[in-house]
């Protein structure tokens, strides 16, 4: 019986581990930027990103390295980086700089908030939504 029990809790155990997500594989994957929403003189301004002539595309890959590619109008452009995630702190690197922002996933969004960046005191607030499309 005791043998019983204790299979019984290795298997429960084994089941509870593999259900877990570890913090990284969850921004793994391709990102679209959806939204950006500005505070600005105490008003939010919520842009449909699809509505202009701008694209942002972030893909994360499972070494930690990652690309954001950036289009407006006839414009592209895509740089390259390296990051870390844990919990919600997105951490990028790019030419030797790292920059790191609060970056909460639920299921198939990403929010990632901006606003310790910003240098124009009229904008309070800088957040950018993102859809994993991939």
């Amino acid at each position: 019986m005791k043998r019983i029990i204790s299979l019984i809790i290795l298997a429960a155990a084994a089941l509870g581990l593999s259900s877990c997500t570890p913090e990284k594989s969850k921004i793994v994957g391709t990102w679209e930027a959806t939204n950006l929403q500005l505070t600005i003189a105490g008003t939010t301004m919520d842009t449909d990103l699809s509505k202009t002539d701008m694209s942002m595309i972030f893909a994360f890959y499972e070494d930690g390295k990652g690309s954001l590619s950036t289009r407006q109008a006839s414009v592209s452009n895509t740089e390259y980086f390296e990051y870390s995630y844990v919990e919600t702190r997105l951490s990028i690197t790019m030419e030797g700089e790292t920059d790191s922002i609060t970056a909460i996933i639920t299921g198939d969004q990403m929010v990632m908030d901006f606003s310790p960046f910003l240098e124009d005191q009229e904008i309070t607030k800088a957040t950018l939504i993102l859809k994993k499309v991939q």
